[in-house]
């Protein structure tokens, strides 16, 4: 997954659409959200993979729950709940009921989803029950 994450951090990043400091931080996590895509699109591979009736390498999907944990999680939505969500309340954008609490809202599904993935067989049920 370290290829997923490559350049995330980097100083190539920073301010390189030539706007001021305020962008960085937007460009950053913008950048970010195309990494956690190409991981995504990885999981859905590995779910094709599934559905075929394909075994999958139990190190695959533990690499690709590691990376939407580690970064998708811990780091990239960590920023945003930390720093960048507060920025926008600040600026009036409501949190309650609001785009702010939907956001929210999808990460802890997300949280839920990878945690009860933790547990799911690396085999499809045909082979296992084979």
């Amino acid at each position: 997954m370290k290829a997923l994450t490559a350049g995330v951090g980097d100083e190539k990043f920073e301010k390189s659409d030539g706007a001021g400091a305020m962008s960085y931080p937007i460009h950053t996590l913008k950048h970010e959200h195309r990494v956690i895509e190409q991981g995504l699109r990885a999981l859905a591979g590995v779910c094709l993979r599934f559905s075929s009736g394909e075994p999958v390498p139990p190190e695959a999907l533990a690499q690709l729950l590691d990376f939407i944990r580690a970064f998708a999680d811990r780091y990239h939505h960590g920023k945003e709940e930390a720093y960048l969500f507060p920025a926008l309340e600040r600026q009036g954008i409501v949190r309650e009921g609001g785009p702010l609490a939907m956001m929210e809202s999808e990460h802890q599904i997300e949280r839920e989803l990878v945690s009860a993935e933790a547990g799911t067989p690396t085999e499809p049920a045909a082979r296992r029950s084979a």
